[in-house]
Parts: C-alpha cells; sequence; structure tokens
C-alpha cells in the first residue's frame, strides 16, 4: 500500500483543478511521494472517499480542494461516533476562499503544500460540532474545521457558491459581500453561551470560529486559536448597510472587535436560537439553515502542518 491517498475535487479552482492534478501528480513522484488517489463526483462523496481509504489503512489522508472538500474530508475521519487516531489530514489547497491554510501556514502553491505533506509533521487541532437544520428541515450534524456563521456570512456563501469564482477568492468574497449586504435583511435572534444568555434581539452576523479568517482574506476571529478548546464566537449586532460598507476594511484587519456594535466571547457552547430561518455557512458551504448549536471536540484530529 502507498503512503499517501489524494481525494481530489476536480471541480474546485473555478474547475481547473482536474487540469492542475496532472501537474501535482507528476511532481508528487519527482519528489518520491507514494500515493494513491481518487476523484470526487458530487457532494459529500470526498467524506466517503476518506472512510474508506481510512478503513483500508491509508494513514496520510490529503484533501485537494477548497475549503468545502477539507470540510468534507475532515467529517470522513468520524467513523461510527469516534474519530480515526491512526490517520491525520493533509491539504492542498485549490479553492476560492483558502482561508484555512491562512491560519495553518500551509502555502497556497502546491510545490510548498508537498514539502510540508513530505515532513509529515502533525499538529492535533480542535474541530466545532455544528447542528443545523438541512434543506429539508430536518435535523443534521456535521463538524467544522475553520468557521461557521448564521446570518449574512451564509447569504454572502450562498451568492458566492452560485456564481463564477473566476475573478479569485478576494474578488469574488468582497463582491459577493458587497452585492449581499445591498440585499441581506438583518435576523433576529438569541446567543446562548455556555448556558448564558449574552446577546438576544437583531443581528447581522453571528459566527462560531475555530480559524481566524473567512470570506476570502477576512480576518473575522483575530483571536481564534485551532487548539485551544475554545469556540471563539463574534456576534455583529444590528448594523445598518451604511455601517457595514464603512466597517467592512476593519474586517479584513481584525479591528472590526473594537465596534461598539461587535462582542466576542470564548466559549465551549453555543446556542443560536431564532424563529427565523437563519442563513448558514460551515467552511463555505451551505448544508442548510439555523437555528443551530454548536460546541467543541477538543484535539480530534491531527493536521500536517
Amino acid at each position: 500500500m502507498r503512503e499517501f491517498f489524494f481525494v481530489v475535487n476536480p471541480a474546485s479552482a473555478n474547475g481547473t483543478t482536474k487540469t492542475v492534478w496532472r501537474e501535482i501528480g507528476e511532481y508528487l513522484k519527482e519528489k518520491g511521494v507514494e500515493y494513491d488517489f481518487a476523484f470526487t463526483t458530487g457532494p459529500n462523496h470526498a467524506t466517503q472517499l476518506t472512510t474508506d481509504a481510512i478503513q483500508k489503512g491509508y494513514k496520510w489522508i490529503v484533501a485537494v480542494g477548497g475549503d468545502g472538500t477539507v470540510n468534507e474530508v475532515v467529517n470522513g475521519f468520524s467513523i461510527e461516533g469516534k474519530f480515526a487516531e491512526n490517520a491525520s489530514l493533509g491539504i492542498i489547497s485549490r479553492g476560492t476562499g483558502c482561508d484555512l491554510i491562512r491560519t495553518l501556514g500551509i502555502p497556497k502553491e502546491y510545490q510548498g503544500a508537498v514539502e510540508i505533506l513530505k515532513d509529515k509533521k502533525t499538529r492535533e487541532i480542535d474541530l466545532i460540532k455544528v447542528e443545523y437544520l438541512n434543506h429539508q428541515g430536518e435535523k443534521e450534524g456535521r463538524y467544522c474545521i475553520n468557521i461557521s456563521d448564521v446570518g449574512l456570512g451564509g447569504y454572502v456563501a450562498q451568492r458566492v457558491n452560485h456564481t463564477s469564482k473566476s475573478a479569485g477568492g478576494l474578488w469574488s468574497y468582497l463582491r459577493g459581500t458587497l452585492l449581499s449586504i445591498l440585499k441581506y435583511k438583518n435576523r433576529q435572534g438569541r446567543v446562548i453561551v455556555d448556558g448564558n444568555e449574552v446577546y438576544s434581539g437583531v443581528f447581522s452576523l453571528i459566527a462560531a470560529a475555530n480559524g481566524k479568517y473567512f470570506g476570502g482574506g477576512m480576518k473575522l476571529a483575530p483571536m481564534a486559536e485551532l487548539d485551544d478548546g475554545y469556540i471563539s464566537t463574534i456576534i455583529l449586532g444590528d448594523m445598518g448597510k451604511g455601517e457595514l460598507f464603512l466597517n467592512l476594511a476593519k474586517v479584513y484587519d481584525g479591528s472590526h472587535l473594537t465596534h461598539p456594535k461587535v462582542k466576542y466571547y470564548k466559549a465551549k457552547e453555543v446556542i443560536i436560537d431564532s424563529k427565523q430561518r437563519l442563513p448558514l455557512e460551515v467552511d463555505g458551504e451551505n448544508p442548510g439553515f439555523g437555528p443551530v448549536k454548536y460546541s467543541i471536540a477538543e484535539k480530534v484530529i491531527k493536521v500536517i502542518c
């Protein structure tokens, strides 16, 4: 059996990964990396491919795709309610946002990412369990490795995921954010942090963060750490369209936390309750809607970084 198993999303990076994978494969061979791989064929296929590879005995599972592909691979590490202890996650980023690798320190260029994989140095990190309603209105759960949010961020992700991403991560998300602000209507809800209600009323966005970045480079959660055992929770209160436009630049450097309508907490569990259907984003994808419950899963996965 070869050392590595690569789960490749050929549709990632606006459909260019299928072609670029040939280059990556040749580079891996040049560097003496022995591997097997499989292409994903649709939603959640990466999860099943990952589970199958782990059960076959592969110890180094590499996601080749965007943050959504990484999320699916991460969820494949959870087998019958337990996380695989003898396998580690690797990443070659081929997505639009590429936000997780910013926090992990993995290069975007595949050559640099391959060097990281060859070193096989791992770090145990946390995940966030997300419980929500799927598109059929049924209760569902999955793990988040980077950031999940309800409200404006979920609305932006829906827009970006249904338009061309050929402009690249920064511009695709910036354009999507600007257009979304014009049409988005703030939601209403309650936020319960570790059993205590900390917010009730109208809000623009509420996020549960494990990593620091989302939306193609926005530093939404500068205080977040991947292995501190806490969910970094950010609440953007009732901000009007003008306020959102004026403060958008601050989100890119993390200085938005000083705004009087922004609250942030460290938590083990966060519940966002609402009578409204809340647009939900999990690692750049839209698996369903809130209300939502977040809980921390401490150091359950090893990442090559």
